[in-house]
């Protein structure tokens, strides 16, 4: 009976030892995945920290981008002022057709005559033609000594049809006195022309180098100085 406690102590010694080895494999194994998961805790903190400064800085970007946008058009927006400014005693005569030889100067003043307001070398400070995009035509830029005098023949011009036949042309077209304006108000007045017919407006128009649009005699003028500004057309 001795010998068989003796195994069985022996036996239960074994078990135990076993148990042990298997609880330290267990703990070993459980520390390993606590450093593991620690781990895991402390990159997912690092990248959510990294994902978060990203997020702001992308933010910070995106309001300089949208404050320099705003810049950029400012700065945009007194080029043309600037631009326009330097034309303020201007007039572009649009379907004086082209001679040999011809005196632009006098075709100006006779137009003057036409419209009822003389007209004299006196009063141009220099007046030449300009080229457009329509192959062989030209147009003719009238600069005035005086803004006033401007004023008055491109109002009365605005009020008064004027034929070719009427500065001695032998041509049955008509001539148009216009505000003369910069490259940019031009490309945005044509497509102000182009919306104005896409939506069925009535009117657009130049006064004094700005850019307006109606869409009937009883609705309120809109001023267009921007092609955001097109939008308005709709």
């Amino acid at each position: 009976m001795s010998k068989n406690k003796s195994e069985s102590d022996r036996e239960t010694r074994s078990e135990l030892r076993d148990l042990r080895a298997d609880i330290k494999e267990m703990t070993n194994g459980v520390e390993f995945m606590e450093k593991e998961f620690e781990a895991m805790k402390k990159q997912l903190a690092k990248e959510r920290n990294e994902r978060l400064s990203l997020k702001q800085e992308n933010e910070k970007l995106r309001a300089k981008c949208k404050e320099n946008e705003s810049k950029i058009e400012e700065l945009h927006r007194r080029l043309v002022q600037c631009e326009q400014y330097s034309r303020r005693s201007n007039v572009e005569i649009k379907g004086f057709v082209e001679a040999e030889n011809e005196d632009v100067t006098d075709l100006v003043s006779k137009l003057g005559a036409a419209i009822g307001e003389p007209i004299s070398a006196d009063d141009i400070e220099v007046c030449h033609r300009v080229p457009t995009r329509q192959e062989g035509k030209s147009n003719v830029v009238v600069q005035f000594k005086s803004r006033s005098k401007r004023d008055v023949v491109l109002e009365k011009a605005r009020k008064n049809r004027i034929k070719n036949s009427s500065v001695g042309i032998s041509n049955e077209g008509a001539e148009f006195v216009n505000d003369h304006l910069c490259p940019f108000l031009k490309k945005l007045l044509a497509q102000a022309i182009a919306k104005k017919r896409e939506h069925q407006w009535r009117f657009v128009w130049t006064r004094n180098g700005r850019i307006y649009a109606r869409k009937s005699e009883a609705s309120d003028s809109v001023r267009i100085q921007s092609e955001r500004d097109l939008e308005k057309i709709a």
